[in-house]
């Protein structure tokens, strides 16, 4: 593979994969956390850097890797902006459910 930085390298991969799917592992991580009350507040803080993580890889698999959505037809910057405004929804349904959580105990 002479361009390594084609829809097909590693991190291009990497990138699609976390955008699509690796996210969710350090969402469910956090609400173990917050339901064993290991931790606290700071799971507020946390659904931030999830989400702008989420969004920054969905840009750079775009931009730099020849990404593709999720059914394999080459990303725009219009499916970036859907893709951002389907996301957006989920700091306040994370930080409610956390409330609620860190609530009832």
């Amino acid at each position: 593979m002479s361009n390594d930085k084609s829809k097909n390298s590693f991190l291009g991969i990497f990138f699609r994969l976390y955008w699509m799917i690796i996210w969710a592992f350090p969402s469910m991580i956090i609400i173990s956390f917050v339901v064993d009350k290991k931790i606290g507040v700071t799971a507020y803080f946390l659904w931030p850097i999830i989400f702008l993580s989420m969004i920054g890889t969905k840009y750079i698999d775009i931009k730099f890797y020849e990404g593709t959505t999720a059914d394999g037809k080459p990303a725009t910057m219009h499916d970036f902006k859907n893709y951002c405004l389907f996301a957006s929804p989920l700091i306040p349904g994370a930080s409610l459910v956390t409330y609620l959580l860190l609530a009832n105990g």
